[in-house]
């Protein structure tokens, strides 16, 4: 529990005015009332530090009560979190695992020869020119030749509705 007490200067004020009066000794007026004055902005002080502290009390049981219904969401969280921690590690280790072993692998792929298939056409050396391809120009072309006899002639019209011999116009 917090504990208010007044400060040094009231205190000292308070004491001169009970040595007085014990001595009988009379206070002025004036004296008197900066006393009441300073005794007043304490107790308003205290009131306010009073007010503070309920206020902070009530914000502390709401915390605390805020803190009970999250506990077991928490609680599972950091649960899950192990587990996937866990998980993390035993991927990890396998990963490691799995690039030792490919490793190996290209290793032994790149100690064997390299030998192609028989449908793949060996790799021309970069000092020859590569050929262009088709024919040299001027040859004289290799069509199929005409047939002997056409045994009938008809003439197609292409992008019209009209169609020729008879079938519509």
């Amino acid at each position: 529990m917090l504990d208010f007490t007044m400060d040094g200067e009231v205190q000292k004020h308070r004491k001169q005015l009970v040595a007085k009066t014990a001595a009988r000794q009379t206070v002025s007026i004036t004296q008197y009332r900066d006393l009441v004055r300073r005794y007043n902005r304490f107790l308003a002080r205290y009131d306010d530090l009073k007010n503070q502290l309920q206020f902070y009390r009530g914000q502390c049981q709401d915390l605390e009560c805020e803190l009970r219904a999250i506990h077991p969401e928490v609680y599972q969280a950091y649960q899950k979190i192990d587990r996937q921690e866990k998980r993390l590690n035993k991927l990890e280790a396998e990963n490691i695992l799995l690039r030792k072993e490919l490793a190996g692998i290209k290793e032994k792929l790149h100690q064997q020869p390299k030998v192609l298939p028989a449908f793949v056409k060996a790799n021309v050396s970069p000092d020859q020119p590569r050929l262009r391809p088709g024919r040299k120009v001027g040859h004289a072309p290799a069509l199929r030749p005409l047939p002997e006899k056409i045994d009938a002639y008809i003439e197609v019209y292409c992008g019209s509705r009209k169609w020729r011999n008879g079938l519509r116009d």
